[in-house]
């Protein structure tokens, strides 16, 4: 088997035959381009631990330690370590606030993989042509080029894991405790980056027993239990969980039994492995591809053998190379079944290993029919594996080229740094205002607000409610009054054109006022609505909306349709244009105060010129308070107006004016105060 694609162990570094330029260079051309290609689809916040990283490096950046408060109101410690955060500090230095560069350094680290891959590869006597095979599946690999844009810790600890399985082979070849200690260090720190991380210690610590290789054993489990220990003693002093709060939630799940439920999500995470996670994480499926017909069972036939390839190719390569590395990736995928997602990115932080054990299982496997059959059979074994390669490398090339992996063709996540939402609610209030929200991470990060998100997860199947009370109207209340929620934003965070939680939506938007939330807007675009909460049983009882009813100007009331999943509609108010300018106005029988006055739309059949918003004071006389050039809202340049209003400030009426020739609509118009 090995002999034709192993030359028996012996280090084989010298850049022969011009391999050496073919054969990691040119894959990392490719990493390249396809990095270019599937950028624009990723946007930063996307993913909510990239806003949670952003936030820790921001925090230490600026001088705090481990058990600082960020934005959210966790500490740097609580949710992950800040091993990866740390690497982000000194670009943060150089270049403030700058996403492009935090994106780069990930890109960066993507590239130096393809070098060190060969390197290592060729240290186990792997044949050039198997070498390049590995690095072009990686070069056409949708997942690695999503993450390697990403502001996430995926590309650095990848290339920190490259790094270790170098060390490990030095170690191997020159005991003593120069190498051990880089490679103590090499694990340590792979788990500060993800504490998934601590698998492939274990891993190594358990390969070194089973080679009664005592001492060893203690040396690397001694040594990366105390570089862990400054970590574990600041979650001990916030109160955190000693696994970190994500981990915690996951491992030991309170809406499914706790740790009883380890057993079936073992099993299930054991299947998902097998029967698709593995083969969607070294080739695409989905859209473009075809999903019906002869060319999707193909495709189909062709994934089921990555999962049967990887196991083959795992047991080839320790049988020719019975050493730690092994043990180590066995161990971490041994730690992922204990988790209640298996998804991609659990084969992301190994997947140049996998890569490998795929391509050494097809060399195992065309060997193997080759001996049995004779030269007939290793005819149709050469001419699989020439179809297996095209398909392998032609098909993800051709149509998943610019696809984000999480995404269909022609999506893209969320963008957070640009969202009209995200800049209204740094806009409203005070940093400790709570917003209630499923990406945590992400909205305190873009707005600097405190968050929150137990009306979330009581409202989805993972929370502590089961799935059997995903929609308690009680439960919801009780999660809001707990978190002291002022303001809650909802849309399609996670998913595209799925909403992340359309009970709450429900809820919000009526019919009856259920949880006391006042729209203050919403964009069609990525189904996102900032809410904010007034009156009885809110964190706010005092203040309520005084533009709940309808206008007391001449007006059609319409109703909006539904924004979402979950979403019961907004209400609209439609005027025909008067010489020029549509007006719709609230009065009130007395003069009320004003906090907070907010418009979300104004559009109009006709071209917008202008929109104005003012106030009728106690005496009579109007005053303006917001204004825009054009439309508001639903596309427009101006996708909101805000305005904060002077502390007993006094109102008899509010008026909202667009200059147009049309028939104007308004929505979402909020005058906020006691």
């Amino acid at each position: 088997m090995a002999s034709a694609e192993i030359d028996g162990g012996r280090r084989s570094l010298a850049p022969a035959s011009g391999w050496w330029a073919l054969g990691w260079l040119l894959p990392l051309v490719v990493q390249v381009v396809h990095t270019v290609a599937v950028a624009p689809t990723y946007h930063v916040g996307s993913f909510d631990d990239d806003g949670n990283y952003l936030m820790a490096a921001h925090v230490l950046a600026s001088g705090g330690g481990l058990t600082s408060l960020m934005p959210s109101g966790a500490t740097v410690v609580a949710n992950y370590l800040p091993g990866y955060p740390l690497l982000l500090v000194p670009i943060i230095w150089a270049w403030g606030s700058a996403l492009g560069p935090l994106r780069l350094f990930s890109t960066l680290c993507t590239c130096a993989l393809y070098p060190l891959l060969w390197a290592w590869t060729g240290r186990r006597g792997v044949k050039p042509g198997s070498r390049t095979a590995v690095l072009f599946l990686l070069a056409i690999n949708t997942v690695l080029a999503t993450y390697s844009t990403m502001v996430m810790a995926e590309a650095p600890f990848v290339l920190v894991l490259l790094l270790a399985l170098l060390a490990l082979d030095q170690w191997e070849r020159r005991p003593g405790w120069r190498w051990a200690t880089v490679e103590i260090v090499l694990l340590a720190f792979l788990v500060w980056l993800k504490e998934a991380g601590i698998g492939l210690a274990v891993g190594l610590v358990l390969y070194e027993l089973w080679r009664r290789r005592w001492r060893r054993a203690v040396v690397v489990g001694g040594g990366v239990g105390a570089l862990l220990l400054p970590g574990l003693v600041a979650r001990l002093m916030t109160g955190s969980a000693a696994v970190g709060a994500r981990y915690a939630g996951e491992i030991s799940d309170a809406g499914n039994g706790g740790l009883a439920h380890l057993p079936h999500v073992a099993t299930s995470a054991t299947w998902a492995y097998l029967s698709s996670v593995l083969r969607q994480s070294v080739l695409p499926t989905g859209r473009p591809l075809p999903s019906t017909g002869p060319v999707h069972v193909l495709l189909t036939l062709v994934g089921w053998t990555v999962p049967v390839l990887c196991v083959v190719g795992a047991v080839a390569w320790y049988r020719r190379h019975p050493r730690g590395d092994s043990w180590m990736v066995w161990a971490y995928f041994a730690e992922t079944l204990a988790y209640t997602f298996t998804n991609q990115r659990r084969v992301i932080l190994v997947l140049p290993v996998v890569v490998l054990w795929y391509v050494v299982g097809a060399c195992a496997t065309g060997r193997a029919l080759l001996a049995l059959g004779g030269r007939g059979v290793g005819r149709a074994a050469v001419a699989l594996s020439v179809v297996v390669a095209v398909l392998a490398a032609g098909v993800p090339t051709a149509f998943g080229f610019t696809q984000d992996y999480l995404y269909g063709e022609g999506r893209q996540s969320s963008e957070f740094a640009h969202s009209p939402a995200m800049a209204l609610l740094k806009a409203l209030g005070t940093p400790s205002s709570v917003v209630e929200t499923d990406y945590r991470g992400s909205v305190a990060y873009f707005t600097g607000h405190r968050t929150a998100w137990t009306a979330f997860t009581a409202t989805t199947p993972f929370g502590p409610f089961g799935a059997n009370d995903r929609c308690s109207l009680p439960a919801v209340k009780s999660a809001l009054a707990g978190d002291d929620a002022r303001f809650l934003t909802i849309g399609d965070f996670n998913l595209p054109w799925e909403v992340d939680s359309p009970c709450l939506l429900h809820l919000a938007t009526g019919p009856a006022p259920a949880i006391g939330a006042v729209r203050l807007l919403s964009m069609s675009l990525d189904q996102t609505s900032v809410f904010e909460f007034v009156g009885p049983g809110t964190s706010q009882p005092g203040l309520s909306d005084h533009t709940a009813t309808a206008p007391t100007s001449p007006s059609q009331t319409v109703g909006l349709a539904p924004d979402g999943q979950g979403d019961n509609g907004a209400v609209a108010y439609r005027a025909p244009a008067q010489a020029g300018q549509a007006d719709f106005q609230w009065t009130w029988p007395a003069p009320v105060s004003l906090v907070q006055v907010s418009v979300g739309l104004v559009r109009s059949t006709a071209p917008v010129k202008a929109v104005t918003v003012a106030i009728e004071l106690p005496g009579g006389s109007w005053e303006t308070i917001a204004s825009a050039a054009g439309g508001v809202g639903g596309g427009a340049r101006t996708p909101y107006l805000l305005s904060s209003v002077a502390a007993g400030r006094r109102a008899v009426a509010i008026r909202v004016s667009a200059q147009t020739s049309g028939t104007a609509e308004v929505s979402e118009v909020a005058a906020i105060g006691p």
